[in-house]
């Protein structure tokens, strides 16, 4: 656990958040302060290490986009049409939350 480097870290993890959580303007705001704070640092010894944190990044992505993670992220919590009486509507907390999409991708 030594080796890992903070910053490329939250570079990769910064970068893949942009592209699956909903907020992306806060996301990209976010992203750029990040790489303010290394406007004033000499980047010549990371250089290497950010091309290859988004290399992985894009290959994370490709991944990511083949259990349609972006339908399911917005999928509703529950549905608001009504049947009467008859019609069961799911209210929190008892609703589940999330769905696993690594399931989906391998059923």
């Amino acid at each position: 656990m030594k080796n890992i480097n903070p910053q490329l870290t939250t570079l990769a993890y910064s970068n893949i958040s942009k592209s699956v959580f909903t907020p992306k303007e806060r996301t990209t705001t976010l992203l750029d302060s990040f790489d303010g704070l290394w406007s004033n640092t000499n980047l010549e010894p990371l250089n290497d290490p950010k091309e290859y944190a988004l290399t992985v990044n894009v290959l994370r992505k490709n991944w990511m986009n083949t259990d349609h993670s972006d339908q399911t992220l917005r999928m509703p919590k529950y549905t608001g049409v009504t049947n009467g009486f008859s019609s069961c509507q799911p209210t929190p907390p008892a609703f589940v939350n999330g769905i696993e999409t690594n399931a989906i991708r391998y059923t």
